[in-house]
């Protein structure tokens, strides 16, 4: 009797399993059916003659095979247009996100992208839609007058190398307190985690200095925050647009949770601020973007002199200097130690550190652009590792352009240009797959004038990590100086290998949509040098 009510119980508990997947099954049908209905009714129309991606000629829709390609496999999906299009100079249309239709233009067209103004090609409306930023942050201000990031450009650049010192202590104190200050004994990390905690706490003090940059309930808010406005974004952006008003804000409540806790801990600060402001006191000021922004909006934004919207916008610089630079960091660390065995790479870079230090360890401009095998090795992990594959993504602002091949697009198409492809086309980078660290370097060092077209800020085809024009990513400069410094601090100062089990390989990347993820596993073990180089 036992066994036959075990008997029962399990067959019971697969018929509950089976009738979840089926539910589940049909409930996605359902979904797909019900948004490619509205998609027909009211999506774009674009003309018969623009190929789409893997269907035939003079197709106006995508498969559903197709579709799901670009969840199932986006990178071969990506590689096939790139083949069969963008590298012929040809424009093409990919499926994307939910039931968008995206316009590819070629390499090529970069210049002609690049060259309309943001009433004919917007790259507001585009970041609008591909961040879902009205629903998520809940008001469209902060991209359609993205002044933090005018902030940012005008005062906080210019202001590098004064704030750098300041930077590269926090830099060392943060590795210092997650990798530990043992010389005889190995802690295991996990990379990811840790990294994230560490340029949270570095960038913090550039965002709003001490004590809040070492604040663990404000950093780890802020990771969450970065980290929910990525998911968000996807989970927002996959619903049809006339669902996105009913469901927006409801999907968008984890943001609201962890801005409340961000909000707890920064508001003091910024009252204080303001308060210092008013009284105009004659003390030296904060030197960092919270203090710039307050000016900038005390007398330009004064309708966002609040401590609600500062919060907001301390929130959203957040997210581009925590989250993307966590991913590269992380995978330069992996990169440099799966290479190493090769290229020697830890010993050689190691060299450029102690050579960096011996000439004073001064973080400028001028110094860090020396710093040819760092900037390598960075910029080379943005070639095959990078979080986004597309680039220069732009919104059509006007009615019937026409692309420098002759198709007319819509008002409302999404174009921008392949990004992986291109940087893994073995016609451009020899043995395109493997990461070689120095593949920059000595590009640098056998062109005459040490090309800047080689370095990691720059932005061109084959480098869209940043964008490229007038709208390319102002915060990639202070990124240079804080990878740099992240990658000066781990390697100058302690010993890092993977764990045996590893046998000397890296965690793989996998493909989610478009985007690379690093996998949820990822461990390194570390102990501080005797004697360090910095």
């Amino acid at each position: 009797m036992a066994e036959d009510a075990s008997s029962n119980s399990a067959q019971e508990a697969l018929f509950a399993k089976i009738g979840a997947v089926h539910t589940a099954v049909w409930s996605t049908l359902a979904v797909i059916l019900i948004g490619t209905l509205i998609n027909r009714l009211t999506g774009l129309r674009y003309p018969a003659s623009l190929p789409r991606i893997r269907e035939k000629k003079g197709t106006t829709t995508f498969s559903l095979r197709t579709r799901l390609a670009y969840y199932t496999d986006a990178k071969k999906l990506y590689r096939d247009a790139y083949e069969q299009y963008s590298k012929k100079g040809k424009t093409c249309l990919i499926p994307g996100l939910g039931f968008k239709t995206d316009v590819i233009v070629p390499g090529a067209a970069i210049r002609w992208i690049t060259s309309q103004p943001d009433s004919v090609l917007s790259y507001v409306e585009s970041a609008l839609d591909i961040d879902q930023i009205e629903h998520s942050v809940g008001h469209r201000k902060f991209v359609e007058d993205g002044w933090q990031s005018t902030v940012l450009r005008r005062d906080l650049n210019s202001n590098l190398e004064t704030v750098a010192p300041d930077v590269w202590d926090e830099t060392c104190a943060a590795i210092d307190y997650r990798f530990g200050d043992s010389t005889t004994k190995f802690k295991t990390v996990h990379l990811y985690d840790s990294m994230k905690l560490i340029i949270a706490q570095a960038s913090s003090r550039f965002t709003v200095s001490r004590p809040l940059c070492r604040n663990e309930a404000y950093l780890k808010n802020s990771i969450e925050y970065s980290d929910w406005f990525v998911i968000e974004a996807g989970l927002i952006g996959i619903l049809p647009k006339s669902w996105r008003h009913y469901f927006g804000s409801t999907l968008a409540l984890p943001m609201r949770y962890y801005e409340y806790f961000i909000k707890r801990e920064l508001k003091s600060t910024i009252k204080e601020r303001m308060e210092l402001l008013e009284t105009q006191s004659e003390g030296p000021e904060p030197l960092d973007h919270l203090q710039m922004m307050l000016k900038f909006a005390r007398k330009n934004r004064p309708q966002e002199y609040n401590v609600n919207d500062m919060v907001k916008r301390v929130s959203i610089s957040n997210i581009g200097s925590i989250h993307q630079s966590s991913i590269a960091i992380t995978n330069a660390i992996f990169n440099i130690l799966e290479s190493d065995a090769k290229y020697d790479t830890i010993a050689q870079i190691r060299t450029e550190i102690s050579e960096f230090f011996a000439e004073g360890g001064n973080w400028t401009k001028a110094s860090i652009a020396k710093m040819y095998k760092l900037d390598s090795i960075i910029r080379e992990t943005l070639r095959i590792n990078s979080f986004g594959n597309r680039g220069v993504m732009r919104q059509v602002n006007v009615d019937n352009l026409v692309t420098e091949d002759g198709f007319l697009l819509p008002k409302g198409a999404e174009v921008s240009i392949l990004g992986h492809p291109a940087a893994t086309d073995p016609d451009v980078f020899p043995n395109p797959d493997e990461f070689d660290p120095f593949r920059f370097s000595r590009l640098r060092e056998a062109s005459k004038d040490s090309s800047s077209q080689y370095a990691f800020v720059s932005t061109g085809p084959t480098h869209l990590a940043f964008g490229h024009g007038k709208h390319a990513c102002p915060g990639r400069f202070i990124l240079d100086f804080e990878l740099k410094m992240a990658l000066c601090a781990v390697f100058g100062r302690y010993e890092l290998k993977f764990p045996a089990e590893y046998k000397g390989k890296r965690p793989p990347l996998k493909w989610v949509a478009e985007a690379q993820m690093l996998p949820s596993w990822g461990d390194v073990v570390v102990r501080k040098l005797e004697e360090g180089l910095c």
